[in-house]
């Protein structure tokens, strides 16, 4: 059987961090027993798995190795530090970025409101992925955050007051689900605080009050949950994590006062909800380990100046919670609903659902317990859960105070406020039909937010982490018909990205919440395809020959599936053996045997060199009657034999030098295994004697065109990130340069998460994918290496989580974590040196590296038109070998020396004179060359 998938696509897998088990179709016709995954709307779900395994794995990459803390208030000091650096387009030398989508797949979104100016105009904000706004109700969005700025959006208001209603906030810094924490509950992605809008949302500057530029006074805006304008007077009240704050200010907002919390306790989680007449309800919560004695439910009708608790004394209202949120009927401001989550456990019984009426005074009114009627469906995605309070939300419907909607992973409503359980419908997020797990028709699990049409309250939009969706009859039966309105609302957050090798404009990979997509097609409108669900992982589109390309797929904890001509999974490539995978695991196929497949399995490297499905001894059916892989061997001499030390990143050459199995840890060591495709001794350990210690190294790229050269990277804060070696690991340099804001790695300098080595008409190229952006050079100068910034106008500094390349047309793709997929060629780069900004004179550049063993580069730039030669002489003057001797036009150009004779031995180590002859110029330096 030959697998030939036409652009046909389809993959299994993983799990979300919801919760669930995994779910098989299976079709016992064929001799092979395939795995059938439907084709739902948006993506499946898979094995139960820790909540906290996406957040462990991010500080696992990002803390500071000599604190284990990430550094307080990163994401702004790394934002300005990129201010100051240089950026590609402003110089002589640019390329074209263009996006590429996904156009039809949304990202995380917390925060969406519909303008009461115009409710045809939507503005709503991905966690990671920026402010949008739409004017045709989702038809189509643009982008209003400015590149340069934080792509963190957690809440929005507008102000409601007639003649005010231009006037918008947000606010940024996710508390749970986005960043990582570390043991001091710091994370590396903070918000910025509140920005505002003064002309409907097109424009945004931050409120220089709530900003963290001075994290000392500042830090109480750094995670913000709710944003609320009251509309009786324009004041603006925020929930924080640090306590419930007021700005009176109204028009000129700018200083803003804590007035509910006391400032000795951040009490983590708190919600806010103003009536249509100015009453103030607030909540605050805890993180589970006991409750101060200010918390719970409070009261304000004086704009705040005063608070009244109203918790109930009831026994069985929680003494001990997490979040509490909290919304009040629009249509009765006296009903307000209330729902909470205790401590980290799942499930309805570990969340309480109160309603309170008021009697109008403060500190009147009744409680009635409703927790007995939150959703416990049959089924294995039919409970109620809000994954510790991550997806937590209630909202009343606007023209009546009994329909009641509450939102965890799935979305419910009630008609009659959850007092019974007899009226309650499960309306999106998991598939109601409970069917593999399938997502409901046009609608992601993880509920965030809800807006109705004003005009027609049955109108809902619903925000989720699969973007936004929109229904016309929220009340259908027998299920909701929803919209996706993801057309252009570029919010995705992408792990990994693949290219097809041999041509053409087919990207696939994987993306965190939202699983792993693919595309055939170069428009940035054009649909991206699901493949498969989960927590998307690394990818690889495998071909033989042109036509006969392969998908690989991986999700979360290393689940790796080769898919068939049917659309459906062929085989499970995971080593049945294997243990102690990462979050998002490496697997890497070797480009010079293309059915080699190497695989990162916790602390050992698994090998496959026959994953070609055709041959039925290469696979097996398990007990269940899956289709599992055979053939892996395990090669134990990879072993890292560290505990907590895991295999981070892999990497095979494929030139004059193949079969090298480059590898990475998470604790800082470098390896490689020659011959690695059929090798089974021990590798050799090339870690760098000036390599940070226990560090995460975040990929490892390889020249196509000279297997000797190679590029390391570490994710880390605080640690010097790049490194680069011409002589397979036997030395290694550091080419960090102006990344780095002190020279040992401290300071502000940016996570450097994936890089690329380019080979394309006869120059080399170097990109890297890091926390501020993508960075280029085209000149490696060792720690005075000069990286500048790449699309800023287009990408800006947003994180960039994968690269990848095509060296036969000059193909570059970048993924970044949170607005989508970017790529150019590099096609016009070398004749737009010459023609933008041409040398003033002649220069002859130090060789790089230096010393070096046993290739260097020779930089050197041409102001007219000259005859050139370049020859190496050594130190009696004798000539060793001419590189250039030919006419060349003014520009700026390299040559590599590889110090080898005819006979493939290594000239002599020592010191050697390389010398520049142009027209009547001529400059030498000196150069060595180690043993």
């Amino acid at each position: 059987m030959k697998l030939n998938l036409n652009n046909k696509i389809i993959i299994f897998t993983g799990f979300v961090i919801a919760s669930a088990l995994l779910f098989f179709i299976r079709d016992t016709s064929d001799k092979k027993v395939n795995q059938s995954i439907k084709f739902s709307q948006e993506r499946g779900i898979g094995t139960e798995d820790n909540p906290y395994a996406r957040i462990e794995f991010e500080l696992l990459k990002t803390k500071n190795p000599l604190t284990d803390n990430i550094p307080y208030n990163i994401r702004q000091k790394e934002l300005a530090f990129a201010k100051t650096l240089p950026v590609r387009m402003d110089r002589s030398r640019t390329i074209d970025w263009v996006r590429r989508g996904p156009y039809n797949v949304g990202g995380r979104t917390r925060a969406l409101a519909i303008d009461k100016s115009d409710e045809n105009v939507l503005i709503a904000g991905g966690v990671s992925g920026g402010m949008w706004r739409s004017e045709d109700s989702g038809g189509s969005w643009e982008m209003t955050t400015k590149p340069e700025d934080l792509h963190s959006v957690t809440a929005i208001a507008q102000d409601s007051r007639e003649g005010h209603r231009s006037t918008w906030y947000y606010g940024t810094g996710e508390r749970i689900g986005n960043s990582a924490e570390d043991a001091s509950g710091l994370a590396s992605y903070r918000g910025d605080g509140i920005f505002k809008s003064t002309d409907g949302g097109l424009n945004w500057s931050s409120i220089s009050s709530t900003s963290s530029g001075t994290p000392e006074e500042d830090a109480e805006f750094d995670f913000i949950w709710t944003i609320k304008v009251d509309p009786t007077t324009g004041y603006v009240f925020v929930a924080t994590y640090a306590g419930i704050f007021r700005s009176t200010t109204a028009e000129e907002v700018t200083d803003f006062e804590n007035v509910l919390a006391p400032d000795d306790w951040n009490p983590n989680f708190t919600d806010i909800a103003i009536s249509s007449t100015g009453v103030l309800y607030a909540t605050l919560g805890s993180d589970g380990d006991g409750m101060p004695s200010k918390h719970g439910v409070w009261r304000s009708s004086d704009n705040g100046d005063n608070w009244h608790d109203i918790t109930p004394d009831e026994n069985d209202f929680p003494e001990s919670y997490m979040r509490l949120v909290l919304d009040i009927a629009p249509s009765d401001d006296n009903s307000v609903y209330f729902i909470g989550n205790i401590a980290s456990d799942e499930g309805p019984s570990n969340h309480f659902l109160w309603k309170f009426t008021s009697d109008g005074t403060d500190t009147g009114g009744s409680w009635e317990n409703r927790s007995e009627f939150i959703p416990a469906i049959s089924g294995l995605t039919g409970d109620f859960d809000s994954q510790a309070g991550y997806d937590l939300m209630i909202k009343v419907k606007p023209n009546n105070a009994d329909i009641v909607f509450i939102g965890g992973t799935n979305l419910y409503f009630s008609t009659d406020g959850f007092s019974t359980s007899g009226n309650t419908k499960w309306i999106g997020g998991y598939s109601s039909a409970n069917e593999g797990y399938d997502d409901y028709p046009n609608h992601a699990p993880d509920q965030h937010s809800l807006a109705f049409l004003p005009s027609d309250p049955g109108t809902v939009f619903s925000a989720h982490d699969g973007g936004i969706s929109k229904t016309s009859d929220i009340s259908e039966e027998p299920f909701v018909t929803w919209t996706k309105l993801n057309n252009g609302y570029y919010t995705t957050q992408f792990y990994h990205i693949s290219v097809d090798p041999f041509g053409g404009d087919m990207l696939l990979g994987g993306l965190q919440d939202n699983g792993c997509y693919v595309t055939d097609q170069s428009s940035e409108t054009a649909p991206w395809n699901l493949v498969t669900g989960g927590d998307g992982g690394f990818s690889v589109i495998k071909r033989s020959d042109p036509g006969d390309e392969i998908l690989l797929v991986s999700t979360q904890k290393g689940n790796v599936n080769i898919i068939d001509e049917d659309n459906e999974i062929y085989c499970s490539l995971k080593p049945p053996d294997a243990e102690g995978m990462l979050f998002i695991t490496p697997f890497v196929i070797d480009p010079n045997s293309t059915n080699t497949l190497f695989y990162a399995g916790g602390q050992v490297i698994w090998r496959n060199n026959n994953i070609d499905m055709s041959d039925e001894n290469n696979y097996e059916e398990n007990d269940e009657d899956e289709c599992v892989a055979t053939q892996w061997e395990e090669l134990s001499s990879t072993n890292t034999n560290e505990e907590e030390e895991s295999i981070s990143a892999l990497a095979v050459s494929e030139s004059n030098l193949s079969h090298i199995l480059y590898y990475g840890t998470s604790k800082g060591k470098v390896y490689k295994l020659t011959d690695a495709n059929t090798s089974t001794s021990s590798p050799q350990n090339i870690t760098g004697e000036s390599f940070p210690e226990n560090s995460y190294v975040s990929w490892i790229s390889v020249n196509s065109s000279n297997s000797s050269e190679a590029m390391v990277t570490f994710s880390n804060y605080g640690v010097i990130s790049v490194w680069q070696t011409s002589d397979a690991g036997e030395n290694w340099t550091n080419i960090s340069g102006n990344l780095e804001e002190n020279p040992d790695g401290s300071g502000s300098g940016p996570s450097v998460r994936s890089s690329y080595i380019m080979s394309y008409e006869d120059e080399t190229y170097y990109f890297l994918g890091t926390s501020i952006g993508v960075w280029s050079t085209d000149y490696l100068d060792g720690n005075s290496t000069e990286w500048e910034l790449e699309g800023s106008s287009l990408m800006g500094n947003v994180v960039v989580s994968a690269l990848a390349g095509r060296e036969s047309d000059g193909l570059i793709v970048a993924a970044t974590h949170g607005i989508g997929v970017y790529s150019t060629t590099l096609e016009s780069w070398a004749s737009i040196q010459s023609e933008a900004g041409l040398p003033e004179q002649f220069v002859l550049h130090q060789n790089y590296p230096n010393p070096f063993n046993p290739t260097t580069t020779i930089k050197y730039e041409l102001f007219q038109s000259s005859r050139v030669t370049i020859s190496v002489y050594d130190m009696l003057g004798r000539l060793v070998k001419a590189l250039v001797n030919s006419m060349q036009e003014p520009g700026v150009r390299t040559i590599q020396w590889d110090a080898t004779n005819e006979e493939g031995n290594r000239v002599s180590a020592g010191v050697y004179i390389f010398k520049l002859k142009a027209g009547n110029f001529i400059e030498t330096k000196e150069m060595i060359l180690l043993k």
